[in-house]
């Protein structure tokens, strides 16, 4: 009998060991999205859903979004709360409040799969496929973009101005700054589908290990991943360090 209850026991502790611990969950927010950005000012955009792709700002006073003219695909937001966007042919777009535009979607040259911006304000770019989805930073000074080495699928970026990037097949690299342009990212352990970096520093990612309507969520501890319940297809973190996630069905959720 004794052996039994070991044995039962044993069972459980690697059940328990193979669940995801109970804490934060997910909870739905209105709407549908096949693009999350997370400004640094807590201002969160999303690109709707595949019907139109518009492009929506979060009201947390009616908990629900207020459009903007203007379509995208991928979406991003700077320390000022204002969306960069590539659209379904690879444009650049930014929303301008400056110089008396009032607010309105301004082409920058250049062309991008995916946009990922810092807490700094730094403006980081995966190219389009015939530049072979390399990485670019954006240099104010020339009104253009400096090829760091190194491409990828999916970026974002951490308060510093570091990209995190994920390759095609999920290798996720940081990158180094000491390294400069020229030789600047590292790999780290894991595979991602897509990333997410807080103002706060925190670093989430979409793992490759499918779940319902999307793959599992997990968050850097050190130098480990660690999941949480919940998953999706797509994710952004904002300035609180709380990642929000769309699913295979474009539902929009983020973690409480």
């Amino acid at each position: 009998m004794a052996r039994n209850i070991t044995i039962a026991a044993a069972v459980i502790l690697m059940l328990a060991l193979a669940i995801p611990a109970q804490g934060p969950t997910f909870e739905k927010i209105n709407g549908r999205a096949t693009d999350i950005g997370c400004g640094a000012d807590g201002s969160v955009w999303i690109v709707g859903s595949a019907e139109k792709y518009g492009i929506f700002k979060f009201n947390p006073s009616t908990a629900g979004w207020d459009q903007i003219l203007g379509k995208g695909k991928r979406i991003d937001v700077d320390a000022n709360g204002n969306p960069w966007i590539a659209d379904q042919d690879m444009a650049i777009w930014r929303f301008r409040t400056d110089e008396g535009l009032g607010g309105k979607l301004v082409e920058v040259p250049g062309r991008a799969s995916d946009i990922g911006i810092g807490a700094d304000g730094s403006v980081w770019i995966v190219g389009s496929p015939d530049k072979n989805y390399g990485v670019f930073r954006w240099n104010n000074s020339i009104n253009g973009w400096d090829q760091a080495l190194g491409n990828g699928r999916r970026i974002s970026v951490d308060p510093n101005g570091n990209p995190w990037i994920a390759a095609e097949d999920g290798t996720i690299n940081k990158w180094v700054p000491t390294k400069g342009l020229s030789g600047g990212f590292e790999t780290v352990n894991g595979r991602a589908k897509d990333i997410g970096v807080g103002a706060d520093g925190s670093v989430w990612i979409i793992g490759f290990k499918e779940a319902d309507k999307g793959f599992n969520v997990y968050k850097l501890v050190g130098d480990s991943w660690e999941q949480v319940v919940g998953a999706g297809v797509l994710i952004d973190v904002d300035a609180n360090g709380n990642p929000w996630i769309a699913n295979s069905d474009m539902s929009i959720y983020r973690l409480k």
